[in-house]
């Protein structure tokens, strides 16, 4: 879609949630699974997926629904439980309803060729929900994702809610240059590259809220230089909003990698400075089973280099968030002890993170604080370095009863 007048609307029916998590543990060759809140609108036939409660996102596993009872609550599989999936106290597997009644995909042949359809969606109003979007994305093609935003500019009245995007072949959704928009209820699992995208860096006031992003992998050769270490949620500008979220596998959970300016079709918002813009809101996220952290603020987009040319390298970086006084203004060369300059706190709240590989959070920069948070079954539990870093009230367990498979 094209069109500063256009609009994009598709609605198709909406189960009730999209995504729970166990109340009971699966065990091994269990062919039913018992889940926290009663699923309405879930179907016999309907493809799941049970997330990994272990240190690999490999160990998510997918099923058909063959009854549903209980009130709801327990779902009947078409073939037992091939790995063990934690359902009690911290560690809960999440599980996700993929199948939709409006279903957008590439033919069979794509899977051969990771060229397959997607929604290009750009200028105009898109509001999608209860749409299932698989075999899509064209690996390698800057641009040609599975659901992307694209230059939407401030929109009011823009989203993507209650949808399915599964099985593609880069990225899942991306939103370019585009503010406002609401990411709420979806369910992304298995692709290649980044999953939930902000793409340059200028992206800003969006709510990414109840999302599930599960199982992401490396993609060779990589369309950016990080689509080797992919991660469910890429996020380049801190003033957007994450909260509600689940992030399964990937090499971080969550990966705040701030550009010192905007890249890409972006540069010319020089005004904005990302490793200087306060934080938007961060509360009652998950993320675990990740290769290093559930949640990474660190290794940003270099941007450009000397000579002006553009660099998506990753380099060791603080974040340091300011505000200005009025009619002072911020700029690349600017400190947080510069006259009408007032360092602000980053606070990110409420965060879950377990059987992470490496560390459940590794933040760099100044005044970032970490609040009411839980760190389970990490190999570290949490790392700060640089100036005035705080982690408040938070519980770490160094292990726990869930030995995995």
């Amino acid at each position: 879609m094209w069109g500063a007048n256009a609009v994009v609307e598709m609605h198709g029916t909406v189960a009730s949630p999209t995504w729970t998590r166990l109340s009971a543990t699966a065990n091994i060759n269990d062919t039913s699974i018992t889940v926290e809140h009663a699923v309405v609108g879930w179907s016999v036939g309907d493809k799941i997926i049970v997330a990994s409660t272990d240190y690999y996102q490999e160990l998510t596993e997918e099923f058909t629904i063959t009854a549903i009872g209980g009130g709801g609550h327990v779902i009947t599989l078409d073939r037992g439980v091939k790995y063990l999936h934690w359902g009690k106290d911290y560690e809960r597997a999440e599980v996700g309803l993929l199948s939709r009644k409006i279903l957008i995909q590439g033919d069979p042949s794509s899977d051969a060729t990771l060229f397959g359809g997607g929604l290009f969606l750009r200028m105009g109003q898109v509001r999608l929900s209860g749409v299932e979007v698989a075999r899509s994305g064209q690996q390698g093609v800057l641009g040609r994702y599975p659901v992307h935003l694209h230059l939407l500019g401030a929109t009011s009245n823009v989203y993507v809610k209650d949808s399915s995007i599964h099985h593609n072949y880069q990225r899942c959704l991306t939103i370019h240059k585009s503010s406002n928009i609401v990411v709420q209820r979806n369910v992304a699992y298995r692709t290649f590259g980044h999953c939930f995208f902000l793409e340059d860096g200028g992206e800003t006031k969006n709510v990414f809220d109840r999302n599930l992003g599960a199982v992401v992998l490396p993609m060779s050769p990589p369309l950016t230089p990080t689509d080797t270490q992919p991660t469910p949620f890429w996020i380049t500008n801190p003033d957007n909003t994450y909260t509600n979220n689940a992030a399964v596998g990937g090499q971080f959970g969550f990966w705040y990698s701030l550009p010192p300016n905007p890249t890409g079709k972006s540069v010319d918002m020089t005004t904005v400075f990302p490793r200087f813009t306060p934080l938007g809101v961060f509360s009652d996220n998950v993320a675990h089973s990740a290769t290093e952290a559930g949640l990474q603020v660190d290794d940003c987009i270099i941007g450009t280099n000397a000579d002006g040319s553009e660099n998506l390298q990753t380099e060791l970086c603080g974040y340091s968030p300011i505000v200005a006084a009025p009619g002072v203004n911020i700029t690349l060369k600017t400190r947080a002890y510069d006259a009408g300059i007032t360092q602000v706190p980053a606070t990110f709240s409420r965060l879950l993170a377990y059987k992470n590989r490496f560390r459940g959070a590794w933040l760099r920069g100044s005044l970032l604080v970490v609040t009411d948070s839980i760190f389970v079954d990490n190999a570290i539990g949490s790392n700060a370095p640089a100036d005035r870093n705080l982690f408040v009230n938070c519980l770490y367990i160094g292990e726990t009863d869930n030995i995995g498979t």
